[in-house]
């Protein structure tokens, strides 16, 4: 690849194919090239390139991991409010035993 970009290469494309994969190349002479069937030259030095939408793939799964962590973080401070409004009721709850024991407690004098 290095030595192709040392060289002034004259003609460079990007193409998509039918199966959604990116075609680059570059080179220094003339070729036929056909996105399904590929590249076709006589002579002359080529720089190639594919790609698909692995990438596309590979940022859905990402943004869907990240849809789920946050999902996961939704439901931990969903349980973490639960569990807090669970504390409150009982410490409210023996609060309110020590108050009735203790206004008891002062009317039985």
């Amino acid at each position: 690849h290095n030595q192709y970009e040392q060289q002034n290469l004259q003609f460079h494309q990007k193409q998509q194919d039918s199966l959604s994969s990116y075609w680059y190349f570059s080179t220094d002479s003339a070729f036929w090239f056909h996105p399904d069937s590929g590249i076709w030259a006589k002579r002359g030095k080529i720089f190639t390139h594919q790609s698909n939408i692995k990438r596309a793939e590979e940022n859905w799964q990402l943004r869907q991991a990240n849809s789920e962590a946050a999902s996961v973080s939704d439901s931990r401070v969903k349980r973490e409010n639960k569990v807090v409004s669970a504390e409150f009721f009982a410490i409210g709850g023996v609060m309110l035993a020590v108050l009735g024991y203790w206004i008891w407690w002062r009317r039985r004098k």
